[in-house]
């Protein structure tokens, strides 16, 4: 989030990225557990869909829920000028850390 300040992002955006950085993860975890489930219980057919669906939708609400509260507890809505304890700057490597990934997906996608 520090990093996002420093570019001048509003803080109307910062919230929603940084919850939705924190929830795909998690719900992907989820998904993965749910499957497993699945196979041991040897689910097969059409059913596989309910029994995927059902239990990610009431999975991503409270993983929705928990995340949203653990950023409110550590002060993201505070109004207050927010500090950081490392002093975040943008430089050489940092472009250099943003431009590899871009070049390894640009490859990936257009390799397909």
């Amino acid at each position: 989030m520090v990093a996002l300040r420093k570019c001048h992002i509003p803080q109307g955006l910062i919230i929603p990225l940084s919850v939705t950085i924190r929830y795909f993860p998690a719900l992907k975890e989820e998904v993965g557990y749910i499957r497993d489930a699945m196979k041991l219980r040897n689910v097969h057919g059409i059913q596989k869909i309910e029994c995927l669906l059902v239990p990610a939708m009431i999975s991503a609400t409270t993983t929705a829920e928990e995340l949203s509260a653990a950023a409110v507890t550590r002060g993201i809505e505070n109004p207050a000028r927010k500090t950081s304890m490392v002093d975040m700057k943008f430089g050489v490597q940092s472009c250099h850390a943003g431009c590899q990934p871009s070049a390894f997906f640009g490859q990936r996608m257009g390799g397909m």
